[in-house]
């Protein structure tokens, strides 16, 4: 029974959407201070498109969204050269920040998202500010 469910599944149009790739997630500083600024990068491509890149985010409650850049100006490398990123505000001394990186393809093929790590909505990577 399972089995036939997965075949089934596997043969569907939404399954078989080409998904970005996501790789190579960087944190800078490794141990933030207090008044640190964090930045946060990540290499994304995809061979259909990608239509964004987001930086998620949270001390406490909801992760905030903010899309990350490849444009040399935000601690990616040089522009366009896929990596991408962005900062975390500055934090006060024993914060703990949890976040992760996802990627969406066009909607034209698909939208297929993927999330660095995997995991990140519920096992997120994750720092505390020091002094």
């Amino acid at each position: 029974m399972i089995d036939k469910r997965r075949i089934y599944l596997n043969g569907l149009a939404e399954f078989k959407t080409a998904r970005p790739a996501l790789s190579v997630l960087t944190q800078n500083p490794s141990k933030p201070k207090d008044q640190d600024v964090v930045w946060i990068t990540a290499k994304a491509s995809s061979s259909v498109g990608l239509a964004w890149v987001k930086l998620y985010w949270r001390n406490i409650g909801a992760y905030n969204e903010d899309p990350m850049f490849d444009d040399g100006k935000h601690n990616d490398g040089n522009a366009n050269d896929g990596v991408f990123g962005l900062s975390i505000p500055r934090q006060n001394l024993g914060t703990k920040i949890e976040y992760y990186v996802g990627a969406r393809s066009t909607l034209a093929q698909g939208g297929a998202i993927r999330f660095l790590p995997a995991t990140g909505g519920h096992v997120p990577p994750n720092y505390v500010i020091t002094d």
